[in-house]
């Protein structure tokens, strides 16, 4: 018998990653991608062409000026990725942290107005100390607030643990990892993956 949620058919779940310079809240934020998704679909073997993404690299100084700190451990990993990776970084050309703040939350909000203000939003991330209490942290630094309810967060790790424990997803990643947009759509496809080898189901 499947696990039901109330939800179904629609992409009311918002997968969310970040690329820093440091592990904690308050970290310099250097990209955010994120991407509107249903877990229910399968995205495997290719993404629906209106899938809604959002992509944007952070000027490192903007986010210096508003008191976000880098760590000296995190800029040697950097250092040891692929150029690839690094890359990605730039191109986009960086836009200052504020401005990456409100146009992330006119993102949201499209999407919110378009399935309807009732309709929760389900905030996924890697990790739940990571990347929503770090983007928390910047959005609080210019002066704004996350757009999301704190209770509609949700951790893929937890459910990766519960639906592959030891292996690994059948689904080998997107495009550059470390890109943060690539790395969001591999975790969306793990996500769909965890729910459909969980019995997972929208209601009937």
């Amino acid at each position: 018998m499947g696990i039901y949620l109330k939800e179904k058919n629609i992409r009311n779940s918002l997968m969310l990653d970040l690329e820093t310079i440091g592990t904690v809240p308050g970290s310099v934020i250097t990209s955010i991608g994120a991407a509107f998704f249903d877990p229910h679909e399968n995205y495997e073997v290719d993404f629906p062409d209106d899938l809604e993404l959002f992509y944007r690299n952070i000027n490192i100084n903007s986010c210096f000026n508003a008191g976000l700190k880098a760590d000296g451990e995190t800029i040697l990993w950097w250092m040891q990725q692929g150029q690839e990776a690094v890359d990605a970084l730039t191109t986009p050309k960086p836009i200052a942290l504020k401005t990456a703040v409100t146009e992330f939350k006119r993102f949201y909000w499209d999407q919110k107005e378009k399935l309807g203000r009732e309709t929760n939003i389900y905030v996924w991330a890697h990790g739940a100390t990571f990347d929503q209490p770090m983007w928390a942290t910047a959005c609080n630094a210019v002066g704004q607030r996350e757009p999301w309810l704190f209770f509609n967060c949700r951790d893929t790790r937890t459910i990766f643990d519960l639906a592959f424990g030891e292996e690994k997803p059948s689904f080998e990643g997107l495009g550059t990892k470390h890109n943060a947009v690539h790395d969001a759509l591999s975790q969306i496809v793990w996500v769909q993956e965890a729910y459909a080898k969980l019995g997972i189901s929208p209601e009937c």
